[in-house]
């Protein structure tokens, strides 16, 4: 009878070991488990005039940003130059150019979307 026993429990105990652990996604700010699905658009508006940038945001965001990359076809020696957090996100945000480049903004929605905007050259 203790070998039935000592057998089951070495059973369950091998067999218990062995599940993986399912992925768990940290709850977001609405206490809601967030499933890795993202989706990225380039839908908004980067401008320039006179020295300031101003970008278009997306209404959902919860961060935005415009960043300077060196060269289009590579994010080595990209920089941001400005970055926001919102709780209720403003249409527009503005920024001061930051020497010669290439400029483009973004944003981060609360479900995690992300929008980019198109690229502005700087001389």
């Amino acid at each position: 009878m203790k070998r039935i026993i000592v057998c089951a429990i070495l059973a369950i105990t091998l067999f218990g070991c062995t599940k993986q652990a399912k992925p768990q996604f940290a709850p977001n700010e609405r206490g809601k488990k967030h499933q890795a699905e993202l989706t990225v658009t380039s839908d908004l508006v980067l401008t320039e005039s006179g020295g300031v940038l101003t970008l278009s945001i997306s209404p959902n965001a919860q961060w935005a940003g415009v960043q300077k990359f060196v060269s289009m076809t590579t994010n080595d020696g990209a920089v941001s130059v400005c970055n926001w957090h919102y709780t209720t996100a403003p249409a527009l945000a503005t920024c001061t150019v930051s020497g010669s480049g290439f400029y483009r903004g973004w944003t981060s929605d609360y479900n995690y979307d992300v929008h980019l905007s198109n690229w502005i050259t700087i001389p």
